[in-house]
């Protein structure tokens, strides 16, 4: 029960102020509209985090084949052949061969390069 600050009875007995009314009502509209759009955004993320773990395995899959192994292999085992291939393929470890050879090395060490920071 609420009582009125200048009386002391109770406050249902007295009158609502129009300002104060009016007021209140902008609070909770604000509130409300605060309410859905954190709840708009909460469901855009989770929405997004299900496309996500819906892609991320076609993107695991694909950054693994890029590394030369199976959709099902482990972290460790994609380590160990982005060693291997970014030894075979720096453009640094390229001195030897032509040009068009560099540049399809370092095409390959691209690819190498992006499919292990994905997968980390």
């Amino acid at each position: 029960m609420f009582f009125c600050s200048r009386c002391g009875c109770e406050a249902a007995l007295h009158a609502v102020c129009s300002q104060w009314a009016a007021r209140d009502a902008a609070k909770r509209a604000a509130a409300a509209a605060a309410a859905a759009a954190a709840w708009r955004r909460s469901e855009a993320a989770h929405a997004a985090a299900q496309a996500h773990a819906q892609g991320g395995s076609a993107m695991r899959a694909k950054h693994l084949s890029a590394l030369g192994l199976r959709p099902d292999a482990s972290l460790a085992q994609a380590g160990a052949a982005y060693k291997r291939l970014a030894l075979c393929y720096h453009p640094d470890k390229q001195t030897q061969r032509d040009a068009a050879a560099q540049a399809a090395a370092s095409a390959r060490f691209c690819r190498i390069s992006t499919a292990w920071r994905e997968l980390q």
